[in-house]
This record gives C-alpha cells, sequence and structure tokens, in this order.
C-alpha cells in the first residue's frame, strides 16, 4: 500500500511537470495565433472595404 501511494505522488509530480509544460507550449503558441489570427482579421476587414 506504502509503494502504490509513492508510486501514486511521483507520477502526480510528472504529471504537474508535463501539464506545466504544456501550459507553457500552449500559451506562447496561444500568443503567436493571436498576434496572427489579429493581423488576419485586420486583412479581412481591409478587403472588406475595398470590395464595398
Amino acid at each position: 500500500m506504502r509503494q502504490l501511494r509513492k508510486a501514486s505522488i511521483t507520477s502526480i509530480q510528472v504529471l504537474g511537470m508535463v501539464m506545466d509544460r504544456l501550459r507553457k507550449y500552449w500559451e506562447s503558441v496561444w500568443r503567436e495565433f493571436q498576434g496572427k489570427h489579429t493581423t488576419w482579421l485586420q486583412r479581412w476587414e481591409d478587403m472588406r472595404r475595398i470590395h464595398r
């Protein structure tokens, strides 16, 4: 029982590390996507303005 608890604690720690790394990765991806998305939206607005 004690070994199982120790294993679950280490797996939780590993999961926490993985989740933290994933969160940082997604934050960088989201920031990059937002930057591209805003420029894309501005381009789309310009195109709509030209077509009117």
